[in-house]
């Protein structure tokens, strides 16, 4: 993003970028979902996102002429390492900002650099290997331009001589048009998954700022231009066939295209492209959220006579998010039409230091920064907006380079409120029952009492049957609950034990020996402890019929005494919630019963340290490893395999594969 501060790195010549010789696109078409955007954003449970920011947009102005490279401006070189981990830390979908300055031949074939376009197959590839739901790539800062820069642009889409010239205007749309027919034809196979987005804050600049009535014909005269560059690149996309003539289009307004700037050119009707046998329901509206700008980019604009503020939280302040997220709502999904927020954020990483322009930084001032985070995340989640957090490398990074994790203190700390406030726990819809041993001749005893969020059982376990057992059980009582707990990747509860252990189990309607999959967890006596079960930890016992884990038969929660614990016992669950994709890195008290293999999946292969099966949903054998992988490592390869959901066993791991190739 052209507003942002850039790191230049000196030793940036130093850098090379590896190009893999092997062509790594699909070969054939890859399946489409055939959904609207809409609707593909939402069976995929897509909620959050993460840009790869100034790494393959980054542009090298101190040679002449200027020219896009990786690195240019300190940022480390995307690998698969640094996708694996966005990908383990729940961003469902990935924006990859690529700018083609400097890559583009001379008229009339404005031909692209093939060097070029292979590296950003490679980073796409990165994406799909770790599991990312959807990616975005566009073009994007080769229409940019900041106060007193010159020439104005880095690359071709120079708006203000377009608004100068009508001939350089449709010089301008044509070059944009055969550039974006070379880019979708070479992406052309590739499902779905893969969204183009037309253009990247394209303005004069005024970073697309609406003025006053004095200037309103102008500014609707760089909206009309706006909106003729975006129509030719939805023309000439579709216009190469194929999966190309489904695929979702994102498109931008002016400039920073701030909620307020789309919703004025969507309201001209100078936003969403004609696209015939699409309708709206493959375009999807770009927006940025960078308000307040003092509080978010100030510094970072070239602007002068700004400076970066560390106050943030007045009424209007707290108010506006909400607000900026509901117009988008009601302007665009209540429509039928999607929308995304491609970037938002604030300088993370300055905060993160001792002092930014001689203010320290205090506790106070970061509370704040995370507060912000929160608000802005958990306003578009509530609006069904989909929130892609800026992460440049430099000032707004909140991920490591090296490993695509957050940096212990702040960054987690900031990565775990913008996490959790789009992917938040569920409380669910319950009944409560007890249950003891009574059925089977046994004389062991419980008494369940339930109130407001509070389940509190005690009685007696005996011996008259067996080692004897006394539980209760949670069970949905409607499809969202039934739905979240399917889903789930963890359990997470407050209890006040007896400082005895006990079990949790996952009954599931395919097994009806009562073998469950279990896991246990201890209790201190009259001490209250946060208990997090991950669902992966939970594992069936080896005296019944074994069958592999299918959470989608998942019909209800059990908690019970553990096997062996003779006696009275006495404990009290309560603030009981499901984790979807939101677990916390920071340290939670998380107990699991047995140590399993690790079972990975990386895209279309699966990998574990013991043989790896998989499933159908109805327990049919679908596949099964036979080829060691390096370091021991057993490999799944999955590509011949058919798209569905499969349950994945690996000794006494599990895992829950959906494949959409």
């Amino acid at each position: 993003m052209g507003k942002f501060f850039r790191m230049f790195c000196v030793l940036a010549a130093c850098f090379s970028i590896s190009v893999s010789a092997q062509d790594l696109r699909p070969q054939n078409p890859e399946p489409m979902s055939g959904k609207t955007a809409m609707r593909f954003f939402a069976d995929n449970n897509i909620t959050s996102g993460w840009n790869l920011g100034n790494t393959l947009d980054a542009i090298d102005d101190n040679v002449n002429p200027v020219v896009v490279r990786e690195g240019a401006w300190g940022a480390p070189l995307a690998t698969q390492t640094l996708f694996n981990g966005v990908a383990e830390l729940k961003f469902d979908i990935v924006r990859i900002p690529v700018s083609w300055v400097g890559k583009i031949g001379p008229a009339p074939s404005y031909t692209i650099d093939a060097a070029w376009m292979q590296r950003v197959v490679e980073v796409v590839d990165y994406g799909k290997k770790a599991g990312i739901k959807a990616m975005i790539i566009n073009i994007h800062h080769d229409g940019n331009t900041s106060d007193g820069r010159n020439p104005r642009t880095w690359g071709f889409l120079d708006l203000q001589a377009a608004v100068n010239s009508s001939a350089r205007k449709t010089e301008i749309q044509n070059q944009l048009a055969v550039v974006w027919t070379q880019i979708a034809n070479h992406f052309k196979n590739y499902g779905d998954y893969l969204i183009f987005e037309t253009l990247n804050e394209v303005h004069t600049g005024n970073w697309g700022s609406i003025p006053g009535a004095g200037g309103m014909a102008a500014y609707q005269n760089e909206q009309d231009i706006l909106f003729d560059w975006n129509q030719a690149a939805v023309t000439a996309i579709r216009a190469t066939g194929g999966n190309n003539a489904a695929r979702f289009i994102a498109v931008p307004a002016l400039g920073s295209t701030e909620p307020e700037y789309v919703i004025n050119a969507h309201n001209r009707q100078k936003l969403l492209p004609s696209d015939p046998g699409n309708g709206t329901d493959k375009l999807i509206a770009a927006v940025h959220y960078y308000h307040p700008w003092r509080y978010t980019v100030a510094d970072a604009t070239g602007q002068t006579g700004s400076n970066l503020i560390h106050t943030w939280g007045t009424t209007a302040e707290r108010a506006h998010p909400g607000s900026a997220m509901r117009s988008l709502k009601t302007t665009f999904l209540d429509n039928g039409i999607a929308a995304y927020v491609g970037e938002w954020g604030a300088p993370t990483d300055q905060r993160a230091g001792v002092s930014v322009g001689g203010v320290t930084m205090t506790e106070a001032i970061r509370n704040t920064h995370i507060e912000y985070i929160a608000a802005v995340a958990e306003a578009a989640r509530t609006n069904g907006i989909i929130p892609m957090y800026w992460d440049d490398g430099g000032y707004f990074r909140m991920l490591s380079r090296s490993n695509g994790r957050p940096p212990a203190g702040f960054h987690t700390r900031v990565y775990e409120a913008m996490i959790n406030a789009v992917k938040p726990p569920v409380t669910g819809q319950w009944s409560w029952n007890s249950y003891n041993d009574g059925v089977n001749g046994g004389t062991s005893t419980i008494n369940l009492t339930v109130l407001s969020g509070t389940q509190t059982a005690s009685g007696n376990i005996t011996g008259a049957y067996e080692h004897g057992y006394a539980g209760w059980e949670a069970v949905p009582q409607d499809p969202a609950t039934f739905s979240a707990l399917r889903t789930a990747t963890a359990i997470s509860f407050k209890v006040v034990g007896d400082g005895k252990t006990y079990k949790a189990a996952l009954p599931t309607t395919d097994i009806t020996d009562h073998c469950y999959y279990t896991t246990t967890f201890s209790t201190q006596s009259g001490v209250e402890t946060t208990v997090t079960l991950k669902i992966s930890d939970f594992v069936q016992g080896d005296w019944g019929v074994q069958k592999p884990f299918n959470p989608l038969l998942i019909d209800r929660i059990q908690w019970q005494t553990n096997d062996g614990a003779m006696g009275p016992f006495n404990l009290t669950v309560s603030d009981f919630v499901l984790l979807n994709e939101s677990t916390s890195i920071s340290s939670t008290r998380t107990v699991s019963s047995v140590k399993k293999p690790a079972l990975i999946q990386r895209g279309n292969v699966i990998t574990s340290t013991a043989p790896i099966r998989l499933y159908t949903v109805n327990g049919k054998l679908a596949a099964e490893s036979s080829v060691k992988g390096p370091e021991s490592l057993v490999t799944l390869n999955l590509s011949r395999v058919p798209n569905g959901l499969y349950i994945a066993k690996s000794g006494t791991a599990s895992l829950k594969v959906r494949l959409q190739k």
